[in-house]
């Protein structure tokens, strides 16, 4: 199914198991990754399957947000189009991976708890708790999100003055705490720790480093970095050392700080590097080479042929490689490309705008989307940038555009 997908293998041969804490693991650490990701490989075990229930849940959850948001922005007819055209969004899902499923659930958690500001319906509320319940047993790097938006919603209600609006939040804090109780005892009887997360991140915080290139600590942003591997065994002796084991993520964790704490300048010059690429690759725009034959070295070849042909000038053939050749993938990646970057540009454009005519203060929906747009962008600058993770937010991004555009739009006529 994927290199990534086997890890997952080993929790669905453990649940088939009944949580045979005897069951070996074949790919995967005890407490890497998370574990929700394997439920759905035991009952869908063909890769056509997963692709087709991820498709499922993904068109369920543009149904949910259209219908949500769509009434009151202006231009409505232009924003379906545009979700009907969410390149990167719909890319995302054409992989076997927990993201799928995992971005689904957040934004549906997020639109429901729009609804429930807009209703005062506690359940949608408590529905919306249940999604990101879910949600964290499928992957952990959201985690402290849910901790940030719990402290913003009991401060909006507190100013409020709403005590009842506080104990459903404080309720619905309780259940997505309860749905990651089943993990937190399985880490226990593995660890003995009760961990709420998997333990990756000290693996993820140290080879982040490697992200600008050239670092003086000579560290990479590969998974097997040699730097890491060394730490690790000069100070796990007696063993060998796994990066995502319990013990050897905490010291990875001390050896990241130790590492900023020295060289801080290097840091910011990795946050600024970082800073960079997401302007340059905002959002992920699919891998098109996978869905033709085109391997490594064919695609070599095309290169070196495209290279000659505008060696020669001949553009006649340029243009018909280009557009009706195997070059094609080419030119489809980048305008997909030139896709991504205007519309990042064009958020960037509609929130700069709101923010003169100071639309966002005191503005739930401005709030929420700020929240997560910021807390994923400062995590891609200061510890590890990947364009998937922006791809997450694509439809909170697209309702960003539509809705500050509206906001000054009515801002501007009073």
């Amino acid at each position: 199914m994927g290199p990534m997908v086997v890890l997952y293998e080993d929790y669905a041969t453990f649940f088939s198991q009944h949580f045979d804490l005897s069951v070996p693991f074949k790919y995967s650490q005890y407490t890497f990754p998370m574990w929700g990701y394997g439920l759905v490989l035991l009952f869908l075990k063909k890769k056509y399957l997963v692709i087709i229930f991820q498709q499922i849940i993904t068109y369920l959850t543009v149904i949910y947000f259209e219908y949500s948001f769509s009434d009151f922005l202006k231009y409505k007819k232009l924003f379906r189009f545009l979700l009907l055209i969410s390149f990167p969004w719909y890319f995302f899902h054409t992989s076997i991976w927990p993201y799928s499923l995992g971005s689904n659930l957040l934004i549906i958690g997020i639109v429901s708890i729009f609804n429930y500001q807009k209703s005062n319906n506690k359940y949608l509320l408590f529905f919306s708790g249940f999604c990101f319940g879910i949600m964290l047993n499928l992957r952990s790097d959201y985690y402290y999100l849910i901790l940030i938006l719990f402290v913003f919603l009991l401060i909006y209600e507190g100013l409020k003055k709403k005590i009842k609006a506080i104990l459903w939040i404080t309720l619905w804090f309780s259940i997505i705490q309860t749905l990651l109780i089943p993990w937190g005892y399985y880490t226990y009887k593995r660890t003995g720790h009760y961990l709420q997360t998997s333990t990756n991140a000290g693996h993820v915080f140290f080879i982040s480093l490697g992200q600008l290139p050239n670092n003086k600590w000579k560290i990479t942003q590969e998974d097997n970095d040699s730097v890491m591997y060394t730490e690790l065994r000069n100070h796990f002796p007696q063993k060998t050392p796994n990066s995502l084991a319990y013990e050897e993520n905490k010291y990875l964790m001390k050896k990241w700080k130790d590492l900023v704490l020295e060289s801080p300048t290097e840091y910011i010059k990795k946050c600024l590097f970082n800073c960079y690429r997401i302007f340059r690759t905002p959002f992920y725009i699919g891998n098109l080479e996978t869905l033709t034959d085109i391997d490594n070295v064919n695609k070599n070849i095309i290169k070196e042929k495209l290279k000659k042909l505008l060696d020669n000038g001949k553009f006649i053939e340029i243009i018909r490689f280009l557009f009706f050749e195997r070059g094609s993938i080419y030119l489809t990646t980048f305008f997909l490309n030139i896709f991504s970057i205007s519309f990042f540009f064009v958020f960037i454009f509609y929130f700069i705008r709101s923010i003169f005519y100071k639309c966002v203060i005191n503005d739930f929906l401005s709030l929420i989307i700020l929240i997560l747009i910021f807390y994923q962008n400062l995590m891609s600058i200061f510890v590890f940038y990947m364009p998937i993770y922006n791809s997450n937010l694509y439809l909170i991004y697209l309702l960003g555009i539509f809705y500050f555009q509206s906001k000054v739009l009515y801002k501007s006529k009073l």
